[in-house]
């Protein structure tokens, strides 16, 4: 994809977003590149996600043991398990504040996204090696506060290029109906906070992509899908049906504390969090049905990584979501069912994932910031993605050369 041709293409496309702007009067362009990259100015997406759709009205818990343990606690690397994963999914973005753009005496920062998800699966030596990779740039400005001409002159201009119809209003959003909505946001900071999350959300849409695409490529019921992140972000709008949801697995490096607070109140206990910090390599917690209606998925957290040789007590605790099929949820917050021993042993199930999560935990990738957290083929598959971006080098060179050609 990175051939002459492509940056050719790409230089020629931010020449002509110069040119939109200096045919309007009073819109120009000045340079306005920080010093990290964009990802970094706000919390990571999963724990995001959680944090924005956790809230009392509509979250509510309830146990999903067969087996519930005393503690809270329980281990499961003696499980006997016939699953396997068979892809390895992972999202990224690297965006950057490339330009701040001027019309009167509105400044507002322009982003540069290069958003893209990637899958691996394994080779007959079992080595991990590539299976999708799907990427793509995009433009995010506050489209809805420029002027009709200078709005008008972008899109006439970026037409036929690597970037038609790939601008984005961090300030858009739809409604439930479908209806079309624009915030009034002019602040700065707010305007960039938005744009990187945006440009986050268009990460997701690529990566459930990703996922539909492993979902049809699995020819066995035991065969599973390791997606990095929460499984809430898979029930909006994805085109997995009900029935196949149960062969992705969430697995999530970091995580809302707001369930485990939620678990405390639902299930009556005070030590939640407490068990969670004294988890021991090889232990889960228990499982539990998170309620965000309309979703839900069975989640339970599980170390990977001993405690004696990570940092905090959180280190080397990854949060696992599962949709399982055929599982009896609870309807409602009244719904007061509990599992029969006698049904399908729904606890036997948890520790078999847990079991084969834990065993992706090798070869560790010490050199990563996160490390302990990190399942060695979704590390892959994050290295795969991320050597298909260009740098922020390059993104620099091409703004560099809008604003050479501005007069600068």
């Amino acid at each position: 994809m990175q051939d002459n041709d492509y940056f050719q293409q790409l230089k020629s496309t931010f020449r002509k977003i110069g040119e939109a702007f200096d045919a309007v009067e009073g819109s120009r362009l000045i340079p306005s590149f920080s010093t990290i990259t964009e990802e970094e100015y706000i919390p990571d997406p999963e724990q995001r996600e959680e944090e924005n759709r956790l809230n009392l009205k509509d979250t509510w818990v309830r146990a999903a043991e067969t087996k519930p343990s005393s503690s809270f606690t329980k281990g499961f690397c003696n499980a006997n398990s016939n699953l396997s994963f068979k892809f390895f999914v992972d999202g990224s973005v690297r965006s950057v504040r490339a330009l701040d753009g001027i019309e009167g005496n509105f400044v507002y920062p322009i982003v540069i996204g290069q958003i893209g998800a990637a899958s691996v699966t394994r080779s007959q030596e079992t080595k991990p090696i590539k299976h999708l990779l799907d990427t793509n740039i995009v433009l995010l400005l506050p489209l809805s506060k420029l002027s009709d001409t200078l709005r008008n002159n972008l899109n006439r201009n970026l037409i036929g290029t690597t970037l038609e119809n790939k601008l984005f209003d961090p300030l858009h959003w739809r409604d439930a109906s479908g209806k079309d909505h624009y915030d009034n946001e002019r602040d700065y900071g707010k305007l960039r906070s938005r744009a990187s999350r945006r440009a986050k959300d268009l990460m997701a849409d690529i990566e459930k992509s990703v996922v539909e695409k492993c979902v049809k490529n699995l020819s066995e019921d035991s065969e599973l899908i390791a997606v990095d992140g929460s499984l809430f972000s898979l029930h909006k709008e994805t085109q997995i049906s009900k029935d196949k949801l149960h062969h992705a697995i969430g697995i999530s490096k970091s995580f809302s504390m707001t369930p485990l607070i939620l678990m405390e109140e639902y299930l009556n206990r005070q030590d939640c969090i407490r068990q969670l910090m004294n988890l021991k390599e090889g232990e889960r917690t228990d499982a539990i049905e998170l309620h965000i209606d309309p979703d839900w998925v069975v989640s339970w957290y599980q170390r990977i990584r001993p405690r004696e040789q990570v940092e905090s007590p959180l280190d080397g605790i990854v949060k696992v979501d599962v949709y399982p099929n055929n599982y009896p949820a609870c309807k409602s917050r009244d719904d007061r069912r509990k599992l029969s021993q006698s049904s399908e042993d729904w606890s036997n199930t948890w520790d078999m994932i847990a079991k084969l999560i834990y065993s992706e935990r090798m070869p560790i990738p010490f050199h990563e910031e996160r490390w302990h957290v990190l399942l060695y083929p979704v590390y892959c598959s994050e290295k795969l993605l991320k050597s298909s971006f260009l740098s922020i080098e390059v993104l620099h060179g091409f703004c560099t050369q809008i604003l050479s050609g501005l007069g600068f």
